[in-house]
């Protein structure tokens, strides 16, 4: 049962998404497995989780806004204490390319559930000065 859920809720995310996305080529943003896609007006690049292809880590540039680049996390999680956190700042290691990079602090915009499963959204965190490698 669980991965026939599974499997449905993955295809309701890839049906979700087709609408405005685009492939990056090889080269554009160094790897294939990256989408370039336009929502809600802005224009997000992104990548799917190893583990689970939901998931998505990236970023986003607003309208207006060219040159800055805010956080876009995306993640699940059958705990539903998680609800506990919107709103709330979540603590976050990021590990990217086998380099730690320091502990930042990012809101938890939302969790919607779908079936058993909370789907988490973070944002609105920009990297910059405050982002330091520490495994370098």
């Amino acid at each position: 049962m669980k991965r026939i859920f599974l499997l449905v809720f993955s295809i309701v995310l890839f049906l979700m998404g087709m609408s405005g996305m685009v492939s990056a080529q090889e080269g554009e943003l160094g790897d294939e497995s990256w989408t370039v896609e336009s929502r809600a007006g802005r224009l997000f690049y992104f990548t799917h989780g190893m583990a689970v292809w939901g998931h998505e880590f990236g970023f986003f540039k607003g309208a207006n806004d060219c040159g800055g680049d805010t956080l876009w996390m995306t993640f699940s999680s059958s705990e539903e204490k998680v609800k506990d956190f919107i709103g709330k700042d979540v603590a976050i290691l990021l590990h990217v390319d086998g380099r730690d990079f320091t502990l930042i602090r990012i809101p938890m915009l939302s969790t919607v559930p779908i079936g058993g499963i909370y789907i988490m959204a973070f944002t609105n965190w920009s990297p910059g000065e405050q982002c330091k490698c520490v495994s370098c």
